[in-house]
């Protein structure tokens, strides 16, 4: 358990064959991260809970360098009061089973290197703006068995310069993704913890 750390909870750079599991972190200043990695290659981030002043989760430069080998970001929850995760120039990994929230966006993708990843059976829930935000498109990557919300009023998702006021928007213009995937309003258990409570949508 790593509580009340005022900036970084958990801080790595130039990692490889990294596995971080089963950690609860929240971080208390409010541009803090509780997560960051950087540079990080052969990952398994796994059964952890992150509550961060700006970001659950932090990733710059995942599996850039060597062999493209599938990563694991797998059974978390990330809570970031800005981005519950924040992902820049990042591949080759699968996003599976997963709670996240962000006051502002639940999952912000910055860059053009955002590819090769499967993203299938998480929660991506944003009070203010979008369920998914990407700078440019994400090449190869798969999106299904999701559920998405946003209480805002405005686009749930945007990828480059697409714009997607519904779920169903996005399935029409992009096909062969999200088959399966909803939209609805989870129904966390409580701010700071993002099980869900039987009967909900997800």
């Amino acid at each position: 358990v790593f509580s009340d750390q005022y900036f970084y909870g958990l801080r790595m750079y130039n990692t490889e064959d990294v596995k971080v599991r089963g950690n609860k972190v929240k971080t208390t200043g409010s541009s803090s991260y509780a997560f960051t990695f950087g540079d990080i290659d052969e990952f398994e981030i796994s059964g952890n809970e992150t509550n961060g002043g700006n970001y659950g989760l932090y990733m710059d430069g995942a599996n850039k360098t060597g062999a493209p080998v599938r990563s694991l970001l797998v059974n978390n929850m990330f809570i970031g009061d800005k981005y519950g995760i924040y992902f820049k120039s990042s591949k080759n990994f699968n996003i599976y089973h997963n709670s996240v929230f962000g006051t502002d966006r639940g999952i912000h993708m910055e860059g053009n290197f955002n590819k090769n990843f499967d993203m299938v059976n998480n929660i991506v829930s944003t009070d203010l703006g979008e369920a998914i935000h990407t700078t440019h498109v994400p090449s190869n990557a798969l999106y299904d068995y999701n559920v998405y919300y946003t209480n805002s009023s405005g686009n749930a998702f945007e990828f480059g310069s697409n714009s997607y006021s519904t779920l169903n928007s996005w399935k029409t213009a992009v096909t062969g993704i999200n088959d399966s995937s909803l939209f609805g309003d989870p129904v966390f258990q409580a701010a700071d913890d993002l099980r869900i409570n039987l009967g909900t949508i997800a």
